[in-house]
C-alpha cells in the first residue's frame, strides 16, 4: 500500500467521522441549554429541580421537597412551560391517542400524542395536559415517550399520595 492511498483512506474517513462528531457537540450543547432553561424557571419560582428527564426538545423535572412539577417543550418556535404543584393534583394518568391502521400486512397500531393529564381536586379547573409527544411535531414513530410518559405518571402519583399519606 503507498502513501497516497494511506492519506486518501484517512481523509475518506476523517470525512466521514468529523460530522458525526460535529452533530453529537451540537446536541450536547443544545441539550444543555434546554436543562438549564428547565434550571432557571425552577430557580426562579424557588424550587431545585431534584430528578428530570430530557428528550427532544422537551423537558419534565420534579422537585421533591416542595412537592412541584416543571415541565418545558418546544414545538418550532413556541415554547410551552409549565409549573404545577402537586398539592392541587387529584391525579395523573398517560393518555395515548392512537389508532388502528389496516394496510396489506395487517392492522397496525399508530399512536398520534401520548401526553400526561394532571386532573385537580377543584373540579372547576379543566386538567394540565403535559404533551410527550404528537406526531404533528415530532418524528413519525415514537421514540421511547409512552414509556417515559408512563415513568413520569408513577412519579407523580407516588408524589401525590406520599403527600396526603
Amino acid at each position: 500500500m503507498d502513501l497516497g492511498t494511506t492519506i486518501t483512506g484517512i481523509v475518506v474517513i476523517l470525512l466521514c467521522i468529523i460530522p458525526i462528531v460535529l452533530m453529537r457537540i451540537n446536541n450536547s450543547k443544545k441539550e444543555k441549554n434546554l436543562l438549564q432553561g428547565l434550571l432557571n424557571l425552577a430557580e426562579s419560582k424557588n424550587c431545585q429541580i431534584t430528578r428530570h428527564d430530557l428528550w427532544d426538545n422537551s423537558l419534565i423535572g420534579i422537585d421533591d421537597n416542595k412537592n412541584k412539577v416543571f415541565f418545558i417543550r418546544k414545538v418550532k418556535d413556541a415554547e410551552t412551560t409549565r409549573q404545577v404543584v402537586l398539592a392541587e393534583i387529584q391525579k395523573c394518568q398517560v393518555i395515548d391517542t392512537s389508532r388502528t391502521v389496516s394496510n396489506k400486512d395487517g392492522n397496525h397500531k399508530v399512536t398520534d400524542q401520548v401526553a400526561l393529564a394532571l386532573t385537580y381536586h377543584d373540579k372547576s379547573k379543566q386538567a394540565t395536559a403535559l404533551e410527550f409527544f404528537n406526531v404533528d411535531h415530532d418524528s413519525l414513530m415514537l421514540k421511547g415517550e409512552l414509556l417515559l410518559a408512563e415513568k413520569w405518571s408513577g412519579i407523580i402519583n407516588g408524589a401525590i399520595l406520599a403527600k396526603n399519606a
